[in-house]
């Protein structure tokens, strides 16, 4: 970034797609922007602190200064050392910033809470009790909680814990298109990526869908757009129906997209905090 087309999610889930590891924002070895480590020679890509919503620079910066010493090595030495920017804490915590102690997001949350300031209820200090140990949030809980805090997650991708649904049995994965014949009538389902409606395009809508497996272009005509507004404007997930259309130009591998019939929004079955980028 900045690569204004493409979403961090996007750029982050074809890396995996072919291989590159990829690590988590870490309080220990993040600093404010990306950057490679380990093997010269088989790099892994670490993710910086920037993708954090809600921290600063210069908060960022801060903590970076004060690890140059030593690494954190718990949530009370992390506290202790970096108490300058406590308003800051919660949002490394909810980016699962924690997790090099071992902590899953309920536990970093429950420690930190006693370094918060005294409430009127009472004066809270540092937690001495090691004993209370909270239930690990579930995988869907995590995913949501990393496309909420950074926009995107490490973990499986939401459609790939979607593909058990009912509503979701017949749909093909972005991967699929490539082996279906031109014209076949299918359904598709994705993450909204982009959306773009160029001046030169007559009305025409393209939408970028994100899954497990690639991204699907979708082409949505006027009369579409029209009947399926709400879902395309204001939607993260999406169904789409409609027939594969293949193109060979010059190259040796067709352009592949859907010509979609109709849209329908499935945000009450995984509320994903992603931002689309939209082109006009």
């Amino acid at each position: 970034q900045p690569m204004g087309f493409y979403s961090p999610s996007q750029l982050i889930q074809d890396a995996k797609r072919h291989k590159i590891e990829v690590r988590p924002i870490c309080i220990n070895h993040s600093n404010w922007d990306h950057r490679l480590e380990g093997e010269p020679t088989a790099p892994a890509l670490r993710l910086g602190l920037r993708l954090i919503k809600g921290l600063s620079k210069t908060s960022a910066e801060q903590l970076c200064q004060v690890r140059e010493n030593a690494l954190f090595h718990s949530i009370d030495n992390f506290c202790t050392r970096f108490s300058t920017a406590k308003q800051h804490w919660q949002q490394l915590v909810q980016a699962d910033a924690f997790h090099c102690f071992d902590l899953h997001r309920h536990q970093s949350l429950w420690e930190i809470s006693a370094w918060q300031a005294p409430t009127p209820l009472g004066d809270l200090q540092p937690a001495q009790d090691k004993m209370i140990q909270l239930k690990a949030p579930i995988e869907i809980e995590e995913v949501l909680s990393d496309y909420r805090h950074t926009g995107l997650t490490l973990r499986r991708h939401p459609l790939a814990l979607l593909r058990s649904h009912k509503l979701f049995a017949n749909c093909a994965r972005a991967e699929d298109l490539t082996e279906i014949d031109d014209g076949r009538f299918i359904r598709i389902a994705g993450l909204i990526s982009c959306r773009q409606r160029p001046g030169s395009a007559k009305g025409v809508m393209f939408v970028t869908l994100e899954d497990e497996t690639g991204n699907s272009n979708i082409i949505v005509w006027p009369a579409v757009q029209e009947h399926c507004q709400k879902a395309l404007l204001q939607s993260r997930l999406l169904m789409v129906k409609g027939c594969v259309q293949k193109a060979v130009s010059g190259h040796a591998t067709p352009v592949i997209h859907v010509v979609a019939f109709s849209v329908e929004s499935h945000d009450h079955l995984m509320r994903v905090d992603t931002a689309s980028h939209d082109f006009h």
